[in-house]
């Protein structure tokens, strides 16, 4: 078993183990902690002299858009956003002069979010088993 397959199980032993502590009668779903992200990507300005592209974002379609990011290249990785949600992107460029174009059209992109599922009725190891030793 690999380290992070024990880790997990110990994880899932331990709400197993509550569950039955207090009486838990239905299903238990648990919200893994899982590190969302949203990837952009678009095409090179056509103007001459971009040295970067800022990036914008609001919960909103439409805005009101919040800086979130620059980057010199053309894609960018938004890495603060939480599942379930969504989200509206503008990507500006600036040109060397310090001049930003207008916000390019909105595009949306709304976050997975990742649950799991345990019967309240799962099987629980053996007092005292070494979950590490325990395949599944």
């Amino acid at each position: 078993m690999k380290k992070w397959q024990a880790v997990l199980f110990l994880a899932v032993i331990v709400v197993l183990s509550i569950a039955v502590l207090v009486g838990m009668s239905h299903a238990q779903v648990i919200t893994p902690s899982v590190k969302h992200f949203v990837t952009m990507n678009w095409t090179a300005s056509a103007s001459p002299n971009v040295s970067q592209y800022n990036i914008y974002r609001s919960p909103i379609s439409g805005g009101p858009y919040l800086p979130i990011g620059i980057t010199t290249g053309t894609s960018f990785t938004d890495a603060s956003v939480l599942g379930g949600l969504t989200y509206y992107y503008c990507v500006t460029a600036v040109n060397s002069a310090g001049n930003e174009s207008s916000c390019s059209l909105p595009a949306g992109a709304t976050v997975a979010e990742i649950k799991a599922t345990i019967p309240a009725d799962a099987a629980l190891p053996a007092a005292g088993a070494n979950p590490a030793a325990t395949t599944h």
